[in-house]
């Protein structure tokens, strides 16, 4: 999905800006961030009381969270769009169907209990 967002500078001097994409979600494993950051450009050299415009590309692996085993999974359920903080604008979009693993993790051979490393002792 390619999100548009225009940028207007209402100063008298030419700026930068970066504008920033977070997600909120309330599903998957706990314990749930408030916002995670999924995507942001760097916009330059903005003329004074000009605008330009953020072309940001949001995929399905910026939506995913990493299980305990470091799997990619994909989570059914309400999302919430933030644009910077405060926010300055938000979308809320719904993702239905089943939970999916989009991209495993390799697990080590003799370890799939998910207990930890055989013979490590830590600190």
């Amino acid at each position: 999905m390619l999100i548009k967002a225009k940028v207007t500078n209402t100063r008298s001097t030419t700026l930068g800006y970066v504008t920033l994409k977070y997600i909120a979600r309330s599903h998957g494993l706990e314990p749930h961030l408030k916002k995670a950051l999924v995507v942001y450009q760097r916009l330059s050299s903005i003329a004074a009381q000009s605008s330009r415009t953020a072309l940001l590309k949001l995929t399905l692996r910026s939506l995913a969270r990493v299980d305990e085993k470091g799997n990619k999974v994909l989570y059914p359920g309400e999302y919430l769009l933030l644009m910077n903080n405060g926010p300055l604008a938000e979308v809320a979009f719904n993702l239905t169907g089943e939970q999916a693993v989009i991209d495993e993790w390799p697990q080590p051979e003799g370890n799939r209990t998910g207990k930890g490393v055989s013979g490590f002792k830590g600190y």
